[in-house]
């Protein structure tokens, strides 16, 4: 029998004991390959030139963060290979024993790698090209493209990088098959079935102190990240927190692992109970010598919770934003200062700007002041308006309306996050304008805005009675807004031009002032925005959670290989397979939900600080977007201990060799 016809035979043999590598492998190309077929995509569906321009940019982004992912499941597959190559040591030790040298031994490893890695990687391509497809659907709803032009792609350049990004992975794997198959003694070899994993007995109080260590890390950050957040004012604290996070989580896992055996069997009612007592010690035996694993399992778990929490939750902001906060199409604000006092108003810069005023319907004026005693709130200057453009206003967005007293005055605002407040909120405080006193309507602020955006960005404007004197303020802003007649899209790419017309820059030294905001730019801005932070963070995410499902998985079926003669004695001494099922069935939830458990905890206080930090694109879309996540984690995490369950039963029902 030649070596290749014995490599085929032992793939063949092996394949049902391994699936989850070979599932996990096909996983990873594929999605490998549908994040990187993206650009490919929008050229299939012709949208247009601005959404091409984001696809271009989504494209080079993923090109750099594919690196990364490459690294993620190259480190996996050589993982899950050294636990492979675990498993096949006494039949390699068979091999030498019948006279094969080492460097056949080594070349049926290398037949075997390299035939699952051409089958793993078709099969992997063959599903990220249908994949795909679904994915070309869900561009076109972003980008509102015509789906009528939609047509089957196949990325080419998608899939070359992709096996060139594999074949690197499978080359680093043969070099370390050839080294471990060329350095293992024989001895070793044929007794490594008989080998376990080294039990590990903790110190109990050594255990103890380092848990109340771990929970005076997690509690800390946990505290400064949310409650003590206003107290943080660089990056640098927010990655001290970090820090103490990750440290608290190894010191966590490590305090567990030698707790919980401790823990279980001082309810000796529960622990002699059935096969509680060796569910218990085998749970513990796995704790103890997965630590580290663990450890970094649930730091990835954390990350991926957080990461499509996040992402969904700000999109989902986005987009009530854009239907909240935009509620003209278009807004003109000219600067006007003490030193340019012949600068013409907005409304004469509108006539020369716009060709056509028919297009524009709906017109009207507004202005802020700023004065010299500014209040500055996080580098925010804070303006004043007449109750009377403020109104204007607030019945135009659809807000509340204000009235006032001729010694009084109001703050409107809508920008409430990072310190959990409003900024200007009147709490009684008297200003004063021109030596008059002014009292606060109301103890709170009104909630309201006079920019459009696609966030909520106004830290405060105080609203005075009209018979305030501003003439003699250093600067006031205009503010011109409007609707558009006609075909707005197109208005939308002749706006762009005004930004280089002389009537904007040179008219007067120094140009003027002048912003231009049109709603579809910034709907087009927002666009670019969600679409990277939702692909970026899906990709991630998946990726992620995938890779810490596959290596507990991994892990546990290897056990279960190496304790199968552990339950052919349970069975010999009359243990039925319900109990058996039971028992492996609660180490595999355990095993699994330990990390997850974890990684819950640490989301619960990681998302809070997400949404603190991105506070300003609001937080109506977080609870829809943990929904989501849930889902896709009891998908993939609950799909891959399932099947972990399903197969450590299978490989304990198999009679010994």
């Amino acid at each position: 029998m030649t070596l290749f016809n014995i490599s085929l035979k032992n793939i063949r043999k092996s394949f049902k004991n391994y699936l989850i590598f070979f599932i996990t492998t096909i996983f990873g190309v594929a999605i490998f390959y549908v994040f990187n077929s993206l650009s490919d995509q929008a050229v299939m569906l012709k949208i247009n030139e601005s959404s091409v321009s984001l696809i271009d940019t989504l494209g080079s982004v993923m090109s750099v963060i594919s690196v990364f992912v490459a690294v993620v499941l190259g480190f996996l597959i050589v993982y899950a290979n050294t636990f492979l190559i675990k498993r096949r040591n006494k039949e390699f030790g068979i091999y030498l024993v019948l006279g094969m040298g080492k460097v056949k031994v080594a070349a049926i490893l290398i037949i075997e790698t390299v035939v699952i890695g051409i089958i793993s990687m078709a099969a992997g391509l063959i599903v990220g090209i249908a994949a795909s497809q679904g994915m070309s659907i869900l561009i076109a709803n972003l980008f509102e493209a015509d789906l009528t032009k939609f047509r089957f792609v196949v990325s080419k350049a998608a899939i070359m990088k992709t096996i060139l990004y594999f074949c690197i992975m499978y080359g680093v794997v043969l070099i370390l098959d050839i080294i471990v198959s060329g350095s293992r003694r024989l001895i070793n070899l044929i007794n490594s079935g008989k080998k376990g994993e080294k039990e590990i007995n903790r110190n109990p109080v050594l255990c103890v102190i380092v848990f109340i260590i771990a929970c005076i890390l997690l509690g800390t950050a946990y505290y400064k990240v949310t409650v003590g957040m206003k107290n943080i004012d660089s990056f640098a604290g927010i990655a001290a927190q970090i820090v103490k996070g990750i440290v608290g989580t190894f010191l966590l896992m490590f305090s567990i692992s030698g707790l919980f055996l401790l823990l279980v069997r001082a309810k000796k009612k529960f622990y002699y109970k059935k096969l509680n007592a060796f569910t218990t010690r085998e749970i513990s035996s796995k704790i103890n010598t997965a630590v580290f694993s663990a450890g970094i399992i649930s730091l990835m778990m954390f990350f991926s919770i957080c990461c499509l929490s996040t992402v969904f939750s700000v999109k989902k902001s986005i987009d009530n934003n854009i239907k909240k906060l935009i509620p003209v199409d278009i807004q003109y604000e000219t600067l006007h200062t003490s030193d340019a006092a012949n600068d013409p108003p907005i409304d004469e810069l509108v006539d020369k700007l716009v060709k056509d005023k028919s297009n524009l319907e709906d017109m009207f004026t507004v202005n802020m002041y700023y004065m010299n005693n500014y209040n500055f709130y996080f580098g925010q200057t804070c303006g004043y308006m007449h109750v009377s453009d403020y109104n204007m206003v607030a019945r135009r967005f659809g807000n509340e309306e204000i009235e006032l007293k001729d010694d009084e005055y109001a703050v409107i605002g809508n920008m409430e996050q990072m310190m959990g407040k409003n900024y200007l909120k009147p709490d009684g405080t008297i200003i004063t304008i021109n030596g008059k006193e002014y009292k606060p309507q109301s103890e709170d602020m009104y909630y309201g805005f006079v920019c459009i955006d696609n966030y909520e960005n106004c830290y405060g404007i105080y609203i005075v009675p009209d018979d305030v004197d501003f003439s003699n303020v250093n600067v006031h802003i205009e503010v011109l807004m409007a609707d558009l007649k006609g075909d707005k899209k197109t208005y939308k790419d002749t706006n762009k031009k005004l930004y280089f017309d002389d009537v904007v820059y040179g008219a007067r030294e120094g140009g003027y002032y002048l912003n231009i905001y049109c709603k579809y730019e910034i709907i087009n801005i927002s666009t670019r925005l969600t679409v990277v932070l939702v692909f970026v963070g899906i990709y991630l995410g998946i990726v992620f959670i995938i890779a810490g499902a596959a290596i507990l998985s991994l892990k546990l079926l290897s056990e279960s290989v190496r304790n199968k003669e552990k339950y052919i004695i349970l069975r010999k001494i009359g243990v039925d397979n319900r109990m058996i099922k039971k028992s492996v069935f609660t180490q595999c939830m355990i095993y699994f939900g330990l990390p997850l458990s974890v990684a819950v905890i640490h989301s619960v206080f990681g998302i809070q600080t997400c949404t603190k930090i991105l506070g300003f694109y609001g937080k109506s879309g977080l609870l829809y977007s943990i929904l989501v996540t849930a889902l896709i984690i009891v998908l993939i995490y609950g799909g891959y201990a399932l099947a972990t369950y399903l197969g450590s039963i299978r490989i304990l029902s198999e009679k010994q060799e």
